[in-house]
């Protein structure tokens, strides 16, 4: 069986993804867009792929490449179906979610938006924070990648829908532009949790605009 895997390798069990997808399969094409998206052209004009999977790569995938696959395309999404596109963590703190899940899902030529085959549902502790949250929904993205790749393996893959996205695309311009860029102006109760659902100093956000400036609260 061929395979290609499209990883961020900088990410939370990404050496993992590949390690086991090494094993499972002997014809394995690993591209990976830890840099930019350059490292996609490289499989364009390569032959067809069995199975294409996407694990948090933040990049749309051509319907060029899609084209290639002989069964199926599917995305790993770590974020619940509520929240297709980018920022799906931030905007489960911001609205205090009790419940979050990882989304694995068939990929068309719109991001986000093919059929939901199987979810990795958990509950959130009270006050979890950012950082946190990332972390356990990458734990259980990679829970979810397993299962699915056992389910091929053992030919026992069933592509039943069961959840719809939800109406909202959420985009990076939007969470740049308006989500992560806080005014003054607004109520001190939403500003926290605004600044507490976007805090990260290593992405650069959030951004407090001040009379048509911006700034980094930890900028030195």
């Amino acid at each position: 069986m061929k395979i290609c895997l499209i990883i961020n390798k900088n990410r939370i069990n990404s050496k993992k993804v590949i390690s086991l997808i090494k094993k499972s399969f002997k014809d394995t094409t690993i591209v990976d867009v830890s840099e930019d998206k350059s490292e996609l052209n490289k499989v364009y004009n390569k032959s067809s792929f069995d199975y294409l999977f996407s694990y948090l790569c933040p990049y749309k995938i051509e319907n060029k490449l899609l084209k290639k696959t002989k069964y199926h395309n599917i995305n790993f999404h770590p974020g619940p179906p509520i929240y297709p596109g980018f920022g799906c963590y931030n905007y489960a703190i911001f609205n205090n979610d009790k419940w979050y899940s990882c989304t694995a899902h068939l990929m068309n030529s719109r991001i986000d938006s093919g059929k939901i085959f199987q979810l990795e549902n958990f509950k959130l502790k009270n006050n979890i924070s950012l950082k946190n949250l990332i972390e356990l929904s990458n734990k259980k993205l990679f829970i979810l990648f397993k299962k699915v790749l056992f389910k091929i393996i053992n030919n026992n893959l069933k592509i039943k829908k069961v959840d719809k996205w939800g109406k909202k695309k959420y985009t990076k311009k939007f969470f740049n532009e308006k989500f992560s860029t806080l005014e003054l102006e607004i109520n001190k109760n939403i500003f926290d949790r605004y600044f507490e659902s976007t805090y990260n100093k290593k992405m650069g956000y959030p951004v407090i605009k001040i009379n048509n400036k911006k700034f980094k609260p930890y900028e030195d």
